[in-house]
Order: structure tokens, then sequence, then C-alpha cells
């Protein structure tokens, strides 16, 4: 079990949230904006929270959770250009966002690699591990 405060990924995921939330801040929750601005939040800590619980599990669940938390950063783009687009969010902002929205991307992408990586390479000595009986059985 791995603590998700150790990962850049939950590092990049929390602090895109901290700025949607900063950003959306000013934004009303009633109507369309509204509607904007929690489903950002929402994702975002979806995103984040995904991490979280990933660090909870092993191998293919582990990798799961990260494919979650991956769907989710490619979903808040898309609000975050939708936000900007119709004028809730300032071009600065969006591409402040956009950014931080990069960067939890890659380090998710990234820890995603490192997963499959360490599954191939177990797959690799397991299978070692199993050819090395019959090996001695035939020697014997």
């Amino acid at each position: 079990m791995k603590d998700h405060r150790d990962l850049p990924a939950f590092h990049s995921t929390h602090e895109l949230l901290l700025a949607v939330h900063q950003a959306t801040n000013r934004l009303p929750t009633a109507g369309e904006p509204g509607g904007i601005a929690i489903r950002l939040r929402a994702t975002t800590l979806s995103a984040a929270g995904a991490v979280v619980r990933g660090c909870g599990l092993t191998g293919r669940r582990f990798a799961g959770e990260l494919e979650h938390a991956a769907c989710r950063l490619r979903e808040i783009g898309y609000y975050i250009d939708v936000a900007q687009s119709l004028g809730y969010l300032t071009l600065e902002s969006a591409l402040d966002l956009l950014e931080k929205q990069a960067r939890a991307r890659l380090e998710v992408t990234a820890l995603l690699q490192s997963i499959a990586e360490d599954e191939v390479a177990g797959h690799v000595i397991l299978g070692s591990m199993r050819a090395a009986p019959e090996v001695v059985q035939i020697q014997l």
C-alpha cells in the first residue's frame, strides 16, 4: 500500500483541485455558470480521489483507478474550455487551469506506465520461476 502523499500524481491532481475551486469561487451556484462550476469541482475531486483510492490497491486494480483519474482529467480539460468559451473563466485563468490539468495528466500517465512496466517485469519473473522447476524435474 502506497501513501498518496508520496506520489507526484496526487500532488498535481490536488493542486488542480485547489486551483479549480479558487477559479470557480466567483461563479454563481445556480443556473448554467453554477452547473459548470459544480461539474468542474466534482470532476477534479473525483480525479484526485481516484489517485488516493488507487493507493490502497495493487496491480491492475490500482491501474484501473488511475485510468479513471486520467479519464476525469480529460473531461476537466473540456469543462475548462467550455467555461472559458462561455465567458465564465478569463483566458488567463483557463490557461492556468489547463496547464495544471496537463501536468496532472502527465503525472497520472507516468504512474500508469510505471505500473504497466512493473506488471510486465512481474510476468517475466513469474514466467522464469515457473520454468525453473520444470528444468529441475527434467534434470533429475
